[in-house]
């Protein structure tokens, strides 16, 4: 009589609520053949240079990896120090020259580091005297690719103080700022922010700590609110708001017929009516909007 197949490549054990994995090396195959390491560089070198830079790290070839580097357009140094990259910047300027990478960079490299291992490395290299931080304090706090807390860090422990200028402060989308700039507030490090703050907040979060501030907004803040979660958060936020009555009619829609934020519109327009003012014409909205 044939033998049921046991279930031996994977074991489950209940333990309590706990289900534990027993992972079984898996052989390779007697048959499965393996090409040197010269055939692999060769066939990595025939893929494009962001494909090859990739499986050239995966598989750590660091010749692959070189060459890919230094065809690679998109590599300046400006951009690697942006990305707070220090591994790679350390490369470009060690091994770059030789692989023919263009090593010109702007002065504004180091008060745009993406870290603070870049902003270490550029200090090493002698640039603290090219260290703006008005520069690199805005770019920290506002660039979406900017290095956030721990350059703000950085820069706290090395003595730099600043007040945040409004039209700066307007623009953090980022919740850890925020909390970073208030956890600070009296020790040198100041802020203030307008209606623009709130108004322009793009994530539930920041909405949220705006609001534990004492909120400043215009009853018009839902009207470029593109995300429905945005949306749905001003409309059950218990604030007051605004919006005028032919933008919820559909005789002057707010957003792209299809978008996603027309859907949201026309699905919520009667729980809008019953939690909004509603201004008579645009004109009126226009008029009131920060009342």
């Amino acid at each position: 009589m044939r033998q049921p197949k046991r279930p031996s490549d994977v074991a489950f054990r209940q333990d309590g609520r706990k289900r534990h994995l027993k992972d079984e090396r898996v052989q390779a195959a007697p048959d499965m053949p393996r090409l040197p390491k010269e055939i692999i560089e060769h066939i990595l070198l025939f893929l494009p240079a962001r494909q090859c830079f990739r499986a050239a790290v995966s598989l750590r070839y660091i010749r692959c990896r070189d060459i890919a580097l230094a065809h690679m357009p998109e590599l300046t140094i400006d951009s690697v120090s942006r990305k707070g990259q220090a591994d790679l910047l350390r490369w470009c300027f060690a091994t770059g020259p030789k692989m023919g990478l263009a090593m010109e960079h702007s002065e504004d490299a180091i008060n745009f580091a993406g870290s603070p291992e870049v902003l270490d490395f550029w200090i090493a290299k002698g640039y603290e005297e090219h260290l703006d931080a008005d520069a690199a304090f805005d770019h920290a706090s506002t660039a979406p690719d900017g290095g956030g807390v721990p350059v703000l860090e950085w820069l706290k422990r090395r003595g730099v103080v600043r007040t945040a200028p409004t039209a700066m402060f307007d623009r953090v989308r980022k919740l850890e700022v925020l909390r970073w700039w208030e956890q600070n507030r009296g020790e040198g490090y100041e802020y203030s922010y307008t209606v623009k703050g709130m108004n322009g907040a793009t994530s539930v979060p920041v909405l949220d700590w705006y609001k534990s501030q004492g909120p400043k907004y215009t009853k018009s803040a839902m009207r470029n609110a593109e995300d429905p979660a945005i949306l749905d958060w001003w409309l059950r936020s218990g604030l007051k708001l605004k919006w005028p009555r032919n933008m919820l009619d559909g005789t002057r829609p707010a957003h792209a017929p299809g978008s996603c934020a027309a859907r949201w519109w026309k699905e919520n327009a009667a729980l809008v009516v019953e939690k909004t003012e509603l201004a008579e014409a645009d004109e009126a909205y226009e008029r009131n909007s920060d009342m």
